[in-house]
């Protein structure tokens, strides 16, 4: 919803300086008019940015729920082989031997699956870190941009005056 009111906003602003660049009256001259038109173009080109900034936002939010998601799996492999290690102590301690060897080889399964979940966690963790400081990178740069020419324009709209 606010990402559609964001973008309203943006094309109910671009109409109204695109008329106010459409109307200017003669009088102005043709500086005038070149600095509305100018105007209007840095609008334009600010609203393209925004869209690329929110593009960026989002990539960042989908590597964030990535990385929760591997979180709660590995911490629900973890409830699990403690669960594990208690019936095996309960085994343990009242003497079903059996029991108690399935349950010990199950742990070890669930331990060198832990192993393996966490070296895979490691290596997708190093890809999102770059992938995040790729995006942060890209913002910062689009950020830097769009400053100045918020200042371009807004020179431009004070030319226009």
């Amino acid at each position: 919803m606010t990402r559609m009111t964001t973008t309203l906003s943006s094309v109910l602003f671009t109409a109204v300086v695109a008329g106010c660049a459409a109307r200017a009256p003669s009088v102005e001259g043709e500086p005038a008019r070149q600095a509305r038109l100018q105007a209007l173009q840095s609008v334009e080109s600010a609203q393209s940015d925004l869209s690329t900034l929110q593009r960026h936002h989002g990539n960042v939010i989908e590597v964030v729920g990535e990385m929760a998601d591997r979180y709660i799996r590995l911490e629900q492999a973890v409830d699990e082989a403690a669960q594990l290690a208690a019936r095996l102590q309960t085994a343990r301690s009242e003497d079903r031997d059996r029991e108690a060897e399935r349950l010990a080889g199950s742990l070890a399964e669930m331990v060198e699956q832990m192993n393996e979940m966490v070296r895979k966690s490691s290596l997708e963790y190093l890809q999102w870190q770059q992938k995040i400081q790729q995006e942060t990178r890209e913002f910062v740069l689009l950020s830097s941009v769009m400053k100045s020419k918020h200042e371009a324009a807004k020179n431009a709209i004070k030319n226009v005056r």
